[in-house]
């Protein structure tokens, strides 16, 4: 079951747990989000907010709530659950008549500290997204992504075209750097992540070089380390793509992973 915890928020009242599956949206378009609580706060909301109202207007629905409503009620969630750390996910169902909203804390894994020390194996599998600047669910997308990084045994997949050039992640942004320089694919071609935009501000701001570029499988060895961006690894090295094996402490790697971290400190400071 994906709902986490003992209640969830279905439309305007709080519900529990066991009838959380009663709930069948199969048939309907789901545009959804996944925000990460720390010391019981919303990260970045208003960036997650934003993306939320973009993938709706992309899959041609009408925003249905307000910020602040959705923002009332995700503070209201963490509160009946009494959670400080964890995900929410926000999905607004889209059926042909009808119109639902759900809210739940879902289960997370939050890479340790072996991970961001090492690193972590990554596949590839060939899938393209057809709208990718929509965060709709796709369970074809999810069940592939699921297949192959259980058979592989590796953290996460990056997606490619048919031609191997890579774009993103099945969960998350991907990242590489070459002499200091930093190499993402372009915003057209990825769903555009709350980490990844926050890592781009941070390379502006320190006057690290940004480029975006799709990269090629095939190219791999041209660059000295990689990592992945998302709500739940944040920044996190890839330590190996189908052979091709990166450095775990590139300097610019880690003063990015650094940065990052202190813009969350930062954030959760001040709000």
């Amino acid at each position: 079951m994906e709902c986490f915890r003992s209640k969830f928020i279905f439309d305007h009242q709080i519900c529990f747990y066991n009838d959380f599956e009663k709930y069948d949206f199969s048939n309907d378009l789901k545009v959804y989000e996944v925000i990460r609580v720390m010391n019981g706060k919303p990260l970045f909301l208003d960036d997650h907010l934003e993306r939320l109202h973009k993938s709706i207007k992309i899959s041609h629905r009408i925003t249905p709530l307000t910020e602040v409503e959705i923002y009332e009620k995700i503070l209201k969630l963490i509160k009946c659950n009494r959670v400080k750390n964890g995900n929410i996910k926000i999905v607004f169902a889209f059926g042909k008549k009808e119109f639902h909203h759900i809210l739940y804390f879902i289960p997370h894994y939050y890479p340790n500290a072996g991970d961001y020390k090492n690193g972590v194996k990554v596949g590839i599998l060939e899938f393209t997204r057809n709208k990718p600047h929509a965060k709709v669910q796709n369970i074809n997308l999810v069940s592939q992504a699921k297949h192959l990084m259980e058979s592989e045994k590796v953290f996460e997949v990056l997606l490619t075209d048919d031609r191997d050039f890579i774009y993103e992640g099945s969960r998350s942004n991907f990242f590489a750097i070459s002499d200091g320089k930093v190499y993402t694919a372009p915003d057209s071609d990825v769903l555009l992540g709350v980490t990844r935009k926050k890592i781009i501000e941070l390379c502006n701001k320190q006057n690290i070089e940004l480029i975006e570029k799709k990269i090629k499988v095939e190219d791999l060895h041209l660059f000295q380390s990689a990592f992945l961006t998302g709500t739940s690894p944040k920044v996190l090295p890839v330590s190996e793509i189908k052979g091709n094996k990166f450095e775990m402490e590139q300097f610019t790697m880690r003063k990015i992973m650094k940065l990052y971290d202190e813009e969350i400190a930062l954030y959760l400071k001040n709000h």
